[in-house]
């Protein structure tokens, strides 16, 4: 289908589809990005998902976009033969990262802060919690 269709680059959006595009793309000679969002790591994946992933993310793509530093150094690039020619890692659009905080002159009764993902230990749910708590130690919790 990729021959016939000439596309000028495959880009995946999911750790299967980056498998399955990247051997496509790879065998039929069309440049690969891999869009990765997923922790590469033995406790977020099976062990051989993980040694498969790191695999072929040495071979597959031409170019890998994570949504993070974190991310990227899961997929352990650095190490081995050979890795894409372009590694991305895409930041928080958030003018909160990294921990600066935003001058307003807004209270902090108008302050709205959440945290958006799964709950797993990883995720770091209990660190957000916590510094919440240590930057508004005097908020008063509602009824």
């Amino acid at each position: 289908m990729l021959r016939s269709e000439h596309p000028d680059l495959v880009v995946t959006n999911s750790l299967k589809s980056a498998l399955y595009g990247g051997v496509a793309g790879l065998m039929a000679g069309f440049p690969v990005v891999w869009h990765v969002r997923d922790r590469i790591a033995p406790d977020y994946l099976p062990r051989t998902a993980v040694v498969l992933v790191r695999l072929c993310a040495r071979l597959l793509p031409t170019a890998i976009v994570a949504n993070s530093e974190a991310t990227l150094a899961t997929l352990r690039l650095d190490h081995g033969p050979k890795r894409p020619r372009t590694l991305a890692a895409i930041g928080s659009p958030s003018p909160l990262a990294g921990g600066k905080r935003r001058a307003s002159s807004q209270s902090t009764e108008d302050l709205t802060v959440g945290m958006v993902g799964r709950i797993q230990p990883w995720k770091g749910q209990d660190i957000f919690l916590r510094a919440f708590a240590n930057a508004f130690p005097r908020m008063e919790q509602e009824p």
